[in-house]
């Protein structure tokens, strides 16, 4: 007999050899049993396996006779494994993990065989969804003993939503200046989470009115997981509507007052009044972006003036005038001598275009500082003096005259023209010699007819000159002195090639089985040359003794002698392969059969699990082999390798294919039955369970019922389907027996009619009483319950439904419905005494306020007739209001409006300048701030300062003054500002002089006369400055033509003291008396 053994320690690998009593028989009887060979009985054995046992059986004779028995051990211990729990993040853009390709790594932490030192472990790999995961991890031994341990992996989502802002929104504010801010939303996505919103975390609402700025807005965005984030933009309210303006003078141009011209110089003060503007918002500022600046000095002319008005939005508009004032002075001009050269190849020139340029010495005009000038540029320069005019007009139209002296010399030198291509001729044959011919010089010259050339240096014509190279120079001199000259590149050159011997084509074979190729052995070939001793080397390819790869290859060599001639040839390698491919396929693979079909598909890793060693010494290019649906059992498949020269090599293989695939078993649906009428039981009959299986069922039927009569409950029938195999499935289906008999009342009915009472005074209830009903069932009650207040119990005001539930053991319920009403008949109270309200701002009225109401049950509306707003003062607003049940009260409640929102002024800086004769300036209050607003209408009229707007600049005061504004509006609410007004500290005017003393700002002021004794308005005049000794100092103006009896003249560059201002008529030594003033200098 064979005995077996198993493991008798799960943690060690040995087993207790525990043999059987040997039965024996002898006609005289055993004496002794000897074990011959084997394991000893009560011995561990280490290894699983069978062993053979030998023993002899000696009667007391000594007739002996030998039986023999086998041992099997087997190991049945299964092994250990144990698992731990993992966590996992969901990645960033899916709500699922894909499972990890180190998970056995990662959750096992102990795999542990009594016998098997690697037993293998495998794992189902699945997408793991967020939330919690169990995972199998099945472990098996090389016997086939397996065990699984369960890892809970849970998949965290620690992804914020992604929330993108819209772009920053632009609103243009109304007339207003305001604008209704309807922000765009973000668009939002998760990973997890579909239908997210967000909210505004910071920043005005959707819908809010808003003034001029920029709002910036945060949405903030959370998921289900308590993921959350945030974008951010910006909400901007922009005036975009464009002021007004109108440019001083008439049909766009503007004239310059005659006091304004500085007569006798080409310059006039640009004194620009101005502009005409509005804007809806107000704030504008008046710049000029064209044309020269107000109160700039600029040369006499039209200028083409832009002036812009800015409102604060930055919105701009333009408007752009001419400013005009005449020159009738003409240039003043100088012209010299001037020479030129005459070009090459002529004797004459044509007049420059830079002879104008060259000539001129002296030119200028008072206004304009490039007048035109013109000259007779058909005018052909001899050789020596020729005399041409230029004729010079300013910009004015004024003209002048001058002549220049102009000589043209010869310079250039004489043309030589030596043969163009170098010299070059080839050694002749043999030798290392040549000879050349180097052809003929040619001379030419702009005057002189009569030259040749002469060959200075370098080989003659005809000479046997050696290899190498040479020049010849050639030179040529006109009577002028210029000289010229040319060379000629000579080049004796060697041509010829050396010539190199090589054989057409060199073969080779690859035998080994590891290396693609082979090492090449060859000589150079030899090589000659004509001059030179030469040398074969090898350009291109691979040199003898080198490593050459299956296939062909060229070898390209060559000789250069020492003038670089080289000579070349090629010959072709060929290395073929000769070495048989590799490969080796599994005896055995086993592959489980197709849960769909009895059999399996070819798998589509066949390569992997069946072939090994695949490999050549230049690599396969095909493996072959069929591919047909496998059977379950035995499927011999052969496959070919082959390599790219043809060689092959072949091996067989067996796919094994076992049905491990368990049948699907289905029971009967639920079923309901119920009970008979003598009894809390009922018959229950099922058919019994059906199975589907990939091959073919063997057997299914119910483990745990027959049909039969069952208790009143839910009950459960298992079944159980296997197939061909002794694979299994089970199922289970249910049934449940049913009491359908209702309970019913007894002695005290339902009420038929709702049972009223009044509310209690200030309260919403009353206290009502009421009897209740009772029932009965035929197996008794589990439920009889009331859903309302007791009887005699507190009841609200409206009607309260009470309902008496009762319900027997089999869920069969009735119920008795009524109801109870509580009437409330108390008017609300509103609270009508005196309020007073204060203005929102920016507001010069108030809404009414819903004053507080108070009732017994509750306030359904509170309403008043009075339409609009509240006017600042007392008004009278009547309410009413109404209950919830529909009582009414109402009054008339006193209001009084308050205005406690300040004015807003905003201050302007300005400049005035000084003006005699008190050297002061007068500034209007309206000119000192750019804005008056209030919530109430107000006026300017409303405006104060602190001190009169009288301005000047003595020795006691400094030029910048602070003056504050308040505005006061009809609630006597006060807004003040400060506005700097600053004296200008230059162009003070002094109007008609008179002896004494004139204080001026700056270094500089302007002198206007009005009154001028005893001239006519078509008389010119001359205006110098001297100082208090009547020393001539220098001239204000000259040949000034006075206009309207007016003159201006600015004076600069002085310091104080006492100086003379002195006037003669031109034509006549008649002097308009002078007048002698002290300039005090404030600066």
């Amino acid at each position: 007999e064979t005995l077996t053994a198993g493991t008798p320690d799960p943690t060690q690998c040995r087993f207790l050899a525990s043999l059987n009593d040997i039965v024996t028989s002898d006609n005289c009887g055993v004496t002794i049993i000897t074990q011959l060979s084997g394991v000893q009985n009560g011995t561990f054995i280490e290894t699983p396996g069978t062993y053979g046992i030998t023993f002899e059986v000696s009667d007391n004779s000594g007739n002996s006779v030998p039986c023999s028995t086998s041992f099997v051990t087997q190991d049945t211990a299964a092994p250990l494994i144990d698992c731990a729990p993992l966590v996992l993040n969901a990645p960033v853009d899916s709500c699922s993990v894909p499972f990890p390709s180190n998970f056995i790594s990662t959750v096992v932490t102990r795999v542990q065989d009594n016998c098997d030192p690697l037993p293998n472990v495998t794992v189902v790999a699945r997408p793991l969804p967020k939330g919690t995961n169990f995972v199998d991890i099945t472990t098996k031994d090389a016997t086939g003993n397996q065990a699984v341990c369960t890892s809970v992996v849970t998949v965290d989502d620690r992804t914020a939503p992604v929330i993108t802002c819209p772009a920053n929104q632009l609103f243009v504010a109304d007339a207003s200046c305001k604008a209704t801010l309807n922000l765009a939303s973000p668009t939002i996505s998760d990973n997890c989470d579909s239908g997210l919103s967000a909210t505004i975390f910071s920043g005005p609402a959707s819908g809010t009115l808003a003034g001029l700025g920029t709002y910036p807005v945060t949405y903030l965005v959370s998921d289900s997981s308590a993921n959350s984030n945030t974008c951010r933009f910006n909400a901007t309210v922009e005036d975009r509507t464009v002021p007004t303006i109108t440019c001083p003078g008439t049909g766009g141009v503007y004239t310059a007052l005659d006091s304004d011209i500085t007569q006798g110089t080409c310059r006039v003060k640009v004194n620009i009044p101005t502009p005409v503007t509005s804007d809806n918002c107000g704030g504008i500022v008046i710049t000029q972006t064209a044309g020269p600046a107000n109160g700039t000095s600029v040369v006499l002319g039209s200028y083409s003036i832009t002036l812009r008005a800015t409102d604060i939005g930055k919105n701009f508009a333009e408007c752009t005038f001419t400013f005009v004032a005449p020159d009738k002075t003409a240039p003043a001009t100088i012209c010299n001598a001037v020479s030129y050269d005459a070009p090459p190849n002529e004797c004459t020139l044509p007049l420059p275009r830079l002879f104008i340029s060259d000539s001129i010495s002296f030119l200028r005009d008072n206004c304009d500082p490039a007048p035109t000038s013109s000259a007779d540029f058909g005018t052909i320069l001899e050789l020596n003096e020729n005399f041409v005019d230029i004729e010079f007009i300013d910009a004015s139209g004024n003209e002048d005259f001058c002549t220049s002296v102009v000589t043209l010399f010869d310079v250039t030198a004489p043309v030589i023209d030596c043969p163009p291509e170098p010299v070059e001729v080839s050694t002749l044959p043999g030798t290392c010699d040549g000879i050349f011919d180097l052809g003929e010089v040619t001379v030419f010259d702009n005057c002189d007819e009569n030259i040749s050339a002469i060959q200075t240096s370098g080989p003659q014509s005809g000479e046997n000159t050696g290899r190498g190279e040479f020049t010849a120079v050639f030179n040529a001199t006109d009577p002028s002195g210029n000289t010229a000259s040319c060379t000629i590149a000579v080049s004796v050159l060697d041509l010829e090639k050396p010539i190199v011997d090589c054989p057409t084509t060199l073969s080779f074979q690859s035998t080994s089985a590891n290396s693609c190729g082979t090492n090449i052995n060859y000589p150079l070939p030899d090589s000659t040359d004509n001059c030179d001793d030469v040398t074969t080397q090898i350009s291109t390819g691979p040199a003898s003794g080198a490593f050459v790869a299956v296939g062909t290859a060229t070898i390209n060599f060559f000789a250069t002698d020492t003038t670089s001639n080289t000579g070349t040839c090629s010959t072709a390698v060929t290395v073929t392969d000769a070495s048989n491919p590799r490969v080796t396929c599994a005896t055995k693979v086993d592959i489980d059969a197709s849960s769909s079909f009895c059999g399996a598909n070819f798998p589509a890793n066949f390569e992997d699990i069946a072939l090994s060693d695949i490999d050549d010494n230049c690599g396969v290019t095909d493996i072959s082999y069929s591919t047909p649906t496998l059977n379950v059992g035995d499927n011999f498949i052969t496959v070919t390798v082959t390599d790219a020269a043809g060689n092959s090599a072949s091996c067989t293989t067996n796919l094994f294919v076992t049905d491990n695939t368990d049948p699907d078993a289905t029971c009967p649906p639920t079923a309901t039955f119920y009970t008979k009428s003598t009894s809390c039981d009922g018959p229950v009959t099922l058919s019994n369970p059906t199975g589907t299986d990939n091959c073919a069922i063997d057997s299914a039927v119910f483990i745990d019922f027959i049909d039969g009569d069952y208790e009143v409950g839910s009950h459960t029938a298992n079944g159980l389907v296997t197939d061909t195999s002794g694979n299994t499935d089970s199922c289970s289906t249910s049934f449940t027996v049913v009491d359908d008999d209702s309970p019913v009342t007894d002695t005290v009915p339902c009420p038929s009619a709702p049972i009223t009472a009044l509310a209690a005074t200030g309260k919403c209830s009353a206290n009502v009483t009421f009897p209740l009903p009772n029932f009965k069932d035929n197996c008794g009650l589990t439920v009889n319950n009331y859903n309302s207040t007791a009887p005699g119990g507190t009841f609200p005001v409206g009607t309260t439904y009470a309902r008496v539930n009762v319900a027997d053991a089999a869920g069969n319920t009735n119920a008795c419905n009524f109801q109870v009403l509580v009437q409330d008949k108390q008017a609300p109270v509103i609270n009508c005494s005196a309020q007073n309200i204060v203005t929102a701002p920016n507001q010069c009225s108030s809404p009414p306020v819903t004053p507080p109401v108070t009732d017994n049950c509750g306030v359904s509306t509170i309403t008043t007739s009075f339409v609009g707003s509240l006017a600042i003062g007392l008004n009278s607003v009547p309410w009413t209001s109404t209950d919830i049940y529909g009582n009414t009260a109402t009054c008339n409640k006193p209001v009084t409006v308050l205005d406690n929102q300040p004015p807003t002024i905003v201050c302007k800086n300005i400049t005035v300048p000084l003006v005699s004769p008190n050297f002061a300036s007068t500034v209007p209050i309206g000119s000192l701030f750019s804005s008056l607003t209030d919530n109430c209408p107000i006026a300017a009229q409303n405006v104060v300062a602190n001190r009169t707007l009288l301005f000047g600049y003595d020795d006691t005061n400094t030029p910048a003054t602070f003056v504050r504004l308040t505005a006061t509006d009809a609630s006597g609410n006060n807004g003040t500002c400060v506005s700097r007004v600053t004296v200008s500290l230059s162009g003070s005017v002094i109007t008609d002089p008179t002896n004494g003393s004139v204080r001026f700002i700056g270094q500089s002021f302007t002198i206007r006369w009005f009154k001028l004794p005893g001239l006519s308005p078509s008389r010119r005049v001359d205006i110098w400055l001297a100082n208090n000794k009547g020393v001539f100092l220098k001239y204000l103006v000259r040949n000034y033509l006075f206009s309207n009896l007016q003159y201006a003249v600015t004076v600069t560059g002085v310091t104080s003291g006492f100086y003379q201002i002195h006037m003669i008529l031109q034509g006549s030594a008649t002097e308009v008396p002078f007048v002698t003033i002290e300039l005090r200098n404030r600066i």
